[in-house]
């Protein structure tokens, strides 16, 4: 007997929550009706799915594997649906977008309500994560779209630069490197470097300059969004390297923090979007990154390359 649909959706749904009553919340059903249907599936595919006791629920390991297949086979469908629903219409239906906590926030503002008055019949859902957990997650089939610092290093990905942005050093108006006009590499030695964590492409090249400029990374500090290393940058806790755009957008102005340029604009970052190269909205896509790149090649001329 062939599960439906609408029990892969509880499956994942499920899996997502590890919780049957705010699953079925989520869901619009009540709570027995969603023990029901996984009951059913379980005993259909003659499996365990989920390991219950009073205190937790959790997916057996034949779960996980049939969840990650469940949420392949539920994106296949959501394909089937749009295709009919675009078919010579302008860019609709939905799209998964993943985008890291050191892009998203003070990016996609810019963006999204151009994409939205472009294409009112687009829906974007937007999930935040870690670089290299968005990438495993695109292959997966768990996202569509990755909006991405980070180039991608799986063979069945596609990726697609938009733009490059500099590197500035940023410290506190407290320290003596803020009377500067630039950074040389000797100026940074001995500093403390504050950067995000393993996983992000800004953590890996603050590994790079510390090692080339006798600089200190401070993994105790280590900060989970632009914001946190902002904040303790500003109380001198260290310096950091932030991305172009973000210091354009939310320190300009700021009292408390210094942002200088590297000598020669010497470290960049490039920002893209990544794709499965199997995906069937390829041409969709471009025409996202097309809405992007004059955005805030517009915007950001001075900055972004």
């Amino acid at each position: 007997m062939r599960p439906t649909l609408r029990q892969l959706e509880y499956l994942v749904g499920l899996s997502e929550k590890l919780n049957f009553r705010q699953c079925a919340q989520d869901m619009n059903v009540t709570q027995p009706t969603l023990s029901g249907q996984i009951k059913e599936l379980e005993e259909k595919l003659g499996v365990e799915l989920f390991e219950r006791t009073n205190k937790m629920v959790r997916l057996t390991p034949i779960g996980e594997k049939l969840t990650e297949k469940a949420r392949i086979i539920l994106q296949d469908v959501d394909y089937f649906c749009d295709a009919a629903t675009i078919a010579g219409k302008s860019l609709g239906g939905v799209i998964h977008l993943g985008v890291p906590p050191s892009l998203g926030p003070y990016i996609l503002p810019y963006i999204i309500p151009l994409i939205h008055k472009e294409y009112p019949d687009l829906r974007l859902h937007i999930i935040e994560a870690p670089p290299r957990e968005l990438e495993i997650g695109l292959d997966q089939g768990k996202y569509d779209l990755l909006f991405t610092a980070t180039p991608t290093i799986m063979a069945e990905l596609s990726y697609m630069t938009l733009f490059d942005e500099p590197l500035l050093v940023g410290m506190s108006s407290e320290n003596k490197l803020s009377k500067l006009t630039k950074i040389e590499g000797h100026h940074l030695k001995g500093q403390k470097v504050i950067t995000l964590g393993l996983g992000h492409q800004l953590f890996e090249q603050a590994q790079v300059i510390a090692s080339q400029y006798d600089c200190q990374i401070l993994s105790e500090y280590e900060g989970t969004s632009l914001d946190a290393v902002r904040h303790m940058v500003a109380m001198n806790i260290g310096l950091s390297f932030f991305p172009g755009i973000y210091a354009a957008s939310e320190i300009k102005d700021s009292k408390e923090i210094k942002v200088l340029p590297f000598f020669k604009k010497s470290f960049k970052r490039s920002v893209g979007l990544a794709w499965r190269r199997t995906s069937p909205r390829i041409k969709d896509y471009h025409l996202i990154a097309q809405i992007i790149n004059q955005e805030l090649k517009e915007r950001f001329a001075d900055i972004i390359a």
